[in-house]
């Protein structure tokens, strides 16, 4: 299982590691590549199986990415992995959270400063208009935007691993085989909006947030300004839907 390899690989051979994997299962990129895409506004129907695919796919993600500051051979692994799969590299220079995960914070001076991209500790990946893995950025923000405390620290949901920063997703607390059969979480760019967590069914956190909460903690999967108690909750349920500018870009063609 490419999952269990690559955590225990070093940053010398886990290249190798991948590149055999890839050889081995072309199936995987022919299944990414017959995924539905959105037409217009409208969010495709998938799978439960494809939603386990991709979750799987996600976890692998995961790992290397936690392993990034280890070694610099699994940023070079992590895009190999990602881009043998057909996926596209994330090209976005203004933060927004659909497309971004903030890693580190400089706290500006100024407590309106608006967030900049500093940068770019590993980047960014879309299938199509689903957004697969956001890129992990530094940033730097005045404190009515980001609080570097609450940033950097705060339990980040949907995710099943980072560095040293508290995780969680709906695999925790499963057994090996049953957690593999958790739903990925799909956000869409579409015509008109970002899309967040499409397939919630719209039910509230537990315990309640208030709404600027809730809609930070759907669209960052973290808090990043909101000075609450961020472990054990339930905002899977969620969704958010957000309008888009239409000059956004977002990813190399």
């Amino acid at each position: 299982m490419l999952w269990d390899r690559v955590q225990k690989d070093d940053g010398d051979t886990v290249s190798s590691s991948i590149a055999q994997w890839q050889r081995d299962n072309p199936q995987e990129v022919e299944w990414l590549g017959q995924l539905p895409d959105v037409v217009g506004d409208v969010v495709p129907r998938v799978s439960d199986g494809d939603l386990w695919g991709l979750y799987a796919l996600s976890r692998v993600a995961d790992v290397l990415i936690s392993r990034i500051e280890e070694h610099h051979g699994f940023l070079s692994a992590y895009r190999q992995f990602m881009l043998g799969l057909g996926l596209q590299e994330v090209i976005q220079g203004t933060f927004h959270p659909f497309y971004h995960e903030i890693s580190h914070v400089w706290q500006a001076s100024e407590p309106e400063a608006s967030v900049e991209i500093l940068g770019t500790i590993w980047p960014g990946f879309m299938l199509g208009s689903l957004m697969i893995s956001r890129a992990g950025v530094s940033v730097a923000a005045g404190t009515r935007s980001v609080q570097k405390d609450i940033a950097e620290s705060s339990t980040i949901y949907w995710t099943h691993r980072r560095g040293s920063r508290p995780c969680e997703d709906l695999s925790v607390g499963w057994g090996h085989n049953s957690q593999w059969r958790t739903r990925f979480r799909r956000d869409y760019r579409t015509a008109s909006s970002f899309m967040y967590n499409v397939d919630a069914r719209g039910e509230p956190s537990d315990p309640p947030l208030e709404e600027h909460a809730r809609v930070e903690l759907v669209r960052h999967r973290c808090f990043i300004h909101c000075n609450q108690e961020h472990r054990d909750l339930f905002p899977y349920g969620e969704t958010y839907v957000e309008a888009r500018d239409s000059d956004t870009n977002g990813f190399s063609a």
